[in-house]
């Protein structure tokens, strides 16, 4: 899906990093795939993990513009939805001017999106490949200071 939002763009890197932290300390097993996972990839190419993305001068010219993150999460509906119910609680105690909504697989904040899949068959295509990809995804610091990220490109 083509939008107008990259992973140097406060909103879009802020949901990335809060998203990540709720699965982290509800120890949910995840990845970021598609235009995010790619946009990741590149990102930890060009810092080799030695500075935040968002200082990487060159990175801009490097990244192709997305409206989302997609997501596949290894853990059942009723985990997951209260983790994204505090995630979306969190953001709009942070960010009151920005609109804050979760439906059935996604969950919006402002103009960023997240496209979330829990089950293998979600992952048209791939059903039969998630614990390959689990075991094949790297994990990648956004921040030098941050948990990693871990995504499949």
């Amino acid at each position: 899906m083509k939008g107008d939002l990259t992973i140097k763009d406060a909103e879009y890197f802020g949901l990335l990093t809060q998203l990540v932290k709720e699965f982290e300390q509800n120890g949910m097993q995840y990845f970021i795939f598609g235009g995010g996972g790619v946009q990741i990839a590149i990102g930890s190419a060009l810092t080799s993990g030695q500075k935040d993305f968002m200082k990487e001068p060159t990175l801009d010219a490097h990244l192709r513009r997305t409206a989302d993150i997609d997501a596949f999460v290894n853990a059942p509906a009723e985990q997951l939805m209260p983790t994204l119910q505090e995630l979306c609680y969190v953001l709009s105690r942070r960010h009151p001017n920005r609109p804050c909504g979760l439906q059935a697989n996604s969950f919006t904040f402002g103009k960023a999106v997240v496209n979330y899949v829990n089950e293998p068959a979600g992952l048209k295509g791939f059903v039969n490949e998630v614990q390959r990809i689990f075991d094949t995804a790297v994990n990648s610091k956004l921040k030098k200071r941050q948990q990693g990220v871990w995504y499949c490109s």
